[in-house]
C-alpha cells in the first residue's frame, strides 16, 4: 500500500484501493472492525508519537477529553510563551516552510477560501502535503495563483474586505 508522509501535521496517509487517501491511524482503526470516528471524537496515540500507528497505540476520544489530556485550554506562562515564539521563529527561518506557507496562501487567496485549509501536494515526493481539496481542484489553484501578479491579488483581497464591511454596516 502507497504511503506518504504530511510533513506539516506530522501524519502518514495511505493510499486505499478505491484511489482515495485517508491518514492512516483512521486506516487502522477501521481495518480492525471499528466504525469510521464519529464527529466530536478523535483517535489519539497513547505514546503521543503521530507515527507510531499501532493498534494498541489508539485510543477514541472525545475532542473534550482530548484537549484536556493535552492541558488546552489551561494557562499560558511567559516562559512557555517565550518557547513558542522561538518554535515559531524557527519554522519561519526555514526556507522550505516559508515556501510551503506562501505556496497554500497563494492557492487559498486565488480560490476566496483565505483561512481553510487547502493542502497542496508538492513535486518533491520526499515533502508532501496532502490535500483536503481535491487534486484537480490544487492543480486549478495551482495555476490560478501562478497567473495572478501580487498587485492584482492584494486588489482582490482589498475588494473582498470592502464588500465585508460594507455589508456589516448594512
Amino acid at each position: 500500500m502507497k504511503r506518504r508522509f504530511d510533513k506539516f501535521y506530522g501524519y502518514w496517509w495511505v493510499k486505499l484501493p478505491d484511489g482515495k487517501w485517508k491518514r492512516e491511524h483512521h486506516y487502522v482503526w477501521e481495518s480492525h472492525g471499528n466504525s469510521p470516528v464519529p464527529r466530536g471524537y478523535v483517535l489519539h496515540h497513547r505514546d503521543e508519537d503521530k507515527t507510531n500507528n499501532d493498534y494498541q497505540n489508539l485510543q477514541l476520544l472525545t475532542r473534550a477529553e482530548h484537549a484536556k489530556l493535552h492541558g488546552k485550554g489551561r494557562a499560558v506562562t511567559e516562559e512557555i510563551r517565550q518557547k513558542m515564539r522561538a518554535g515559531a521563529a524557527r519554522r519561519v527561518s526555514d526556507p522550505e516552510h516559508r515556501r510551503l506557507l506562501s505556496e497554500r496562501a497563494k492557492a487559498q487567496h486565488a480560490a476566496g477560501k483565505l483561512g481553510r485549509a487547502t493542502w497542496t501536494e508538492t513535486s518533491d515526493p520526499g515533502k508532501e502535503v496532502w490535500s483536503q481539496v481535491g487534486r484537480l481542484q490544487t492543480d486549478r489553484l495551482r495555476k490560478m495563483a501562478a497567473q495572478t501578479s501580487s498587485e492584482e491579488m492584494r486588489r482582490r483581497s482589498y475588494q473582498r474586505k470592502m464588500f465585508v464591511e460594507k455589508e456589516q454596516s448594512a
